[in-house]
Parts: C-alpha cells; sequence; structure tokens
C-alpha cells in the first residue's frame, strides 16, 4: 500500500494465477472494492501469470452487470524480458528473479542438453547451478 502522511492512498492486491479459473471473475473485483472499504483508497489487482494464454484471459475486460466493467493488471511473460546476461543480473536483480520465473522453462529445457551454454559474462559458474541458461535472444 501506498501512504501519504500516515494514510492509505493506494492499494495492490498481487495474486499467482496458473490458469484460467472463471470463479476468478467474481472474486477479483470483490477482493479490491473489500479492501477499498476497508482502506478508503483505491485498489488494483494485479494477476502474476508465468502462462502466456493465462495472461491473455485474465487481462480481458469483463461484466460487471449495469454496464459497468472490470479489468485485472496482468503480468506475463510477454510482458517480462529474458535476462541472460550476468552484468544486467546484477544491475536489476529484480527483474532477473521475475524473469527466472517467467522464463523457466526455457532455462530447465537449456539445462537438460548435453552441452549445457553459460550465462554471458559468467566465467565461473559450478556445472549444476543456475548460471547455464539459453543464449538465444528468442526463447522460444
Amino acid at each position: 500500500m501506498l501512504f501519504v502522511d500516515d494514510k492509505p492512498v493506494f492499494g495492490t492486491i498481487v495474486e499467482a494465477q496458473l490458469q484460467p479459473d472463471e470463479r476468478k471473475r467474481f472474486t477479483w473485483p470483490l477482493y479490491a472494492i473489500s479492501a477499498r472499504a476497508r482502506y478508503e483508497c483505491p485498489f488494483v489487482v494485479v494477476i502474476v501469470t508465468p502462462d502466456s494464454a493465462t495472461a491473455r484471459w485474465a487481462g480481458q475486460p469483463f461484466d460487471l452487470g449495469g454496464g459497468m466493467h472490470y479489468q485485472v493488471h496482468v503480468i506475463g511473460p510477454d510482458g517480462i524480458p529474458v535476462v541472460t546476461a550476468l552484468d544486467h543480473a546484477i544491475r536489476e536483480p529484480q527483474l532477473a528473479v521475475l524473469s527466472v520465473m517467467a522464463h523457466g522453462r526455457v532455462i530447465r529445457r537449456a539445462r537438460s542438453r548435453s552441452r549445457r551454454p553459460r550465462l554471458r559474462g559468467s566465467s565461473s559458474c559450478p556445472k549444476n547451478s543456475a548460471c547455464y541458461i539459453r543464449h538465444s535472444s528468442n526463447p522460444r
């Protein structure tokens, strides 16, 4: 929550969503409205998903009735860059963590190959460490 002069002025509710679930279209607005009533400030719901199809599904506005619609904010793999350079990961560790979470399947595929590529800029990573990931600029 964001505070100004010890008063809440904006809030965010973050939820992980692994697959589409139609029931969420009933609960997401409730989360925001309940928090808004409790803290007397605006709230948004942010959905984090590692799946592109789920991100597209979650990002669609839906009808609440009476001409009102609701739409959550979505963070999915298509909106998160693949971080493969060690210096980039050091400069922006939060982005590096999001990148691993969003694109972890790419990393696992690269690890399963007999000749594992190293993280660019890394000269001494242990053989079974997370330093081994795909170098491609297009991870898919």
